[in-house]
């Protein structure tokens, strides 16, 4: 079980009013809620988002409460996307209407069943449909901003950044011409980069599971070599080695 927040900016920083125009504290109409959570502290933002949602999303669809008038201006989910079409859906709310915010937990997440059991379903954006999902984001975002601001370096770096996600995701599933054309894609008009090196390697390697495995394991190098460099982190990496080999051993000796 996880606490889900009603969105990514849910502390109390003055850097929330970088992308809120205005923050004051929770009315009467909502302290008696509030008295009753750990979260005395928490405020209300508001303000046109829109543009910041650029970024990615800033807010989860679950526990946001769209208005009637809201709902009729902005209509349907866009039936063109299976998966993540409430990213373009919040966004065309933003885009119309104020946002308002509160800096507080809104849902709570269940990962597991009661009996600590795996749920049956999955995650969208992480289990087998994640090519599809971060494909359907890339494209959305296309729609929203690349197209009025082309060719402006910001939306064109952040285009590049979610084409290497998508790529990363055709890679882990195995999809080796998909994962080519969008490193592909992520790589063009840039010189050393993440995405050329992983279209290289995508090249060269002989199947993408290949790939996705020498991928991976240079991805865990690297997370450990940062978390080395912070300073004495030797038992933790010792247990999360004896962690992922006592995993391995467990894969090894099933019937």
């Amino acid at each position: 079980m996880r606490v889900l927040k009603t969105g990514a900016l849910a502390s109390n920083s003055i850097v929330d009013l970088r992308v809120f125009s205005s923050a004051e504290p929770i009315g009467e109409w909502g302290r008696d809620i509030l008295a009753r959570t750990p979260y005395r502290d928490a405020r209300l933002y508001r303000g046109r988002v829109f543009e910041h949602m650029r970024f990615g999303f800033l807010f989860a669809l679950q526990p946001t409460v769209v208005t009637r008038r809201a709902r009729e201006a902005v209509g349907l989910f866009d039936p063109r996307y299976r998966i993540g079409a409430d990213y373009s859906y919040l966004a065309n709310l933003c885009r119309r209407f104020n946002a308002n915010f509160l800096s507080l937990p809104m849902a709570i997440k269940h990962e597991y069943a009661r009996d600590g059991t795996q749920l049956n379903e999955g995650h969208l954006s992480t289990g087998s449909t994640r090519f599809e999902f971060e494909r359907d984001l890339l494209h959305q975002f296309e729609e929203l901003f690349a197209g009025r601001r082309g060719e402006d370096p910001e939306i064109m770096a952040l285009r590049r950044a979610r084409q290497l996600v998508v790529g990363r995701a055709a890679l882990g599933k195995g999809n080796r011409a998909e994962a080519l054309r969008y490193f592909g894609e992520a790589k063009r008009g840039q010189g050393p980069s993440a995405a050329a090196a992983l279209w290289w390697l995508v090249r060269i390697t002989p199947t993408a599971a290949v790939a996705h495995r020498i991928q991976t394991g240079l991805q865990r190098t690297r997370v450990l070599g940062k978390r080395l460099l912070r300073g004495p982190t030797w038992g933790r990496v010792a247990r999360m080695a004896w962690g992922r080999f006592r995993g391995a051993l467990t894969l090894k000796t099933k019937p």
